[in-house]
């Protein structure tokens, strides 16, 4: 198997419950770029978020790349430049936050090391808790004049699948809507996707796509599997993305999967 390329996500896929890459990870990861083979972390994380875990990898350090926000961003991991930068159309924003009004449903954005959001509810301290970023409860207008790269939705899964079927029908081909975990609906920039992004840098660095493999577990993740020459799937994964895949690993993602596919189809 001729792998240039990995692109990890990290929740619930490198990431184990305690938001940690563990040892067996690590070391496979490091084993792997011994080899020539390119580590890209990508993540619907925003680049503040992803830091700890490049520096674990020690990409901070030297030329590295990730891949943030969903793929909005596509940026060096050693010096923060911006390679590809993909925000919300400012009339999706406007319509976005209308709506959102119009409804009483909370919304988000980011800002460096901070999320803005309009309110609170029981889903609400779950992003700051996973990526160490402050929140502040600000006024829809603060949010806008941001120009938001995506927003999210942070509230029960019920009323999110509801909300994604009514923005879907209600924006169209004018912005992505999808349930990144099951209590975040985000809106993003129409084709910002995890796929859209490593197509960039793969086609930036020179490689082909049936030289990357893609790792992942959510429906976040099905842009870059399916783009990706090869698709693996955590056992954990949902099934959307378990039948996208063409390996499934034989263990999840608390239990170091991620370095187990990678002796089994990499490493070898």
């Amino acid at each position: 198997m001729n792998i240039r390329m990995i692109a990890l996500d990290l929740d619930d896929t490198l990431l184990d419950h305690d938001q940690l890459i563990s040892v067996e990870n690590h070391d496979a990861l490091v084993a792997a770029e011994q080899r020539g083979i390119r580590i890209v972390l990508a993540s619907g994380r925003s680049p503040f978020g992803m830091q700890p875990y490049l520096a674990q990898l020690e990409l901070h350090q030297r030329e590295g790349y990730a891949v943030s926000f969903n793929g909005a961003i596509v940026m060096r991991s050693d010096t923060g430049q911006q390679l590809l930068y993909e925000g919300l159309p400012p009339d999706v924003a406007h319509d976005v936050m209308d709506w959102a009004q119009q409804r009483g449903a909370i919304i988000q954005t980011y800002h460096n090391d901070t999320i803005y959001i309009t309110g609170e509810n029981a889903h609400t301290h779950i992003d700051s808790s996973l990526t160490g970023m402050k929140q502040v409860v600000a006024e829809p207008g603060k949010l806008l004049d941001l120009q938001p790269i995506k927003y999210v939705f942070p509230g029960e899964p019920e009323l999110l699948q509801q909300y994604q079927n009514e923005l879907r029908a209600y924006l169209g081909e004018r912005a992505g809507v999808f349930v990144s975990k099951p209590y975040f609906l985000e809106v993003m920039a129409p084709g910002a996707d995890k796929g859209h992004g490593l197509a960039f840098l793969a086609e930036r660095l020179g490689i082909d796509r049936e030289q990357v493999m893609a790792v992942g577990d959510a429906a976040n993740d099905l842009g870059m599997l399916r783009w990706a020459g090869t698709a693996v799937a955590m056992s954990n994964a949902v099934p959307e993305v378990l039948e996208t895949a063409d390996y499934v690993t034989e263990r999840d993602n608390h239990h170091a999967g991620v370095a187990h596919i990678l002796q089994q189809l990499v490493l070898i």
